[in-house]
């Protein structure tokens, strides 16, 4: 037997952990990428977390669950699930685009779904992740900034705003930064990751 199994403080201590452990639809192959293959339907999507003993997701791609964010912690509460936060891609090396009002829109989602988490991803503003554009100094400017202000928005939402460095986005491309934008960088803490070479 193990010690997990033999120390009820231990099974307690396996059960909070599990508490902290949650799934994303992606894990499915749920996905917002056109032509990224046949997706799975929300149901049996839910199902499986739940059976694979999951409490908690992300939304999903947009369609994914209800728009309303009240429908959306229902119907995961109806699985026996709760939102932990979401997937929001914008573009932002692009000082012609404004993400705010759409990140605002998100933020409220999050918050009446009692969501804390916005993954936020610098979108290229190109169909899928076989194209990227290359940042020049400027590009990396405004990409850092429009995260900070993203992250100092989150905040007053209550919601952390984190942004992974991953495969398809907008920074890869040309990642380090161009040497003259490193100074520019991301000073908000959520995003300074973004950053890193300054």
């Amino acid at each position: 037997m193990s010690t997990l199994n033999a120390n009820g403080a231990d099974r307690a201590a396996g059960r909070r952990l599990t508490e902290r452990i949650a799934g994303a639809p992606i894990s499915w192959g749920v996905c917002e990428v056109p032509g990224w293959g046949y997706q799975l339907g929300t149901e049996r999507v839910l199902t499986e977390m739940g059976l694979a003993g999951l409490v908690a997701t992300e939304f999903g791609p947009d369609g994914f669950l209800p728009e309303d964010p009240h429908a959306k912690a229902e119907l995961l509460a109806s699985y026996g699930l709760r939102a932990v936060g979401g997937f929001v891609p914008v573009v932002l090396h692009d000082t012609k685009i404004d993400p705010l009002p759409e990140i605002e829109a998100a933020l409220a989602g999050f918050t009446a779904a009692d969501a804390g988490v916005m993954v936020l991803a610098a979108a290229s503003g190109l169909d899928g992740y076989d194209e990227r554009p290359e940042l020049d100094a400027d590009g990396w400017r405004a990409l850092c900034a429009q995260a900070d202000r993203i992250a100092e928005l989150a905040a007053r939402f209550g919601v952390l705003a984190w942004s992974p460095r991953s495969p398809g986005r907008a920074w890869t491309a040309s990642w380090p930064p161009p040497t003259s934008s490193r100074t520019c960088c991301c000073s908000a803490p959520s995003t300074a990751r973004w950053c890193s070479a300054r």
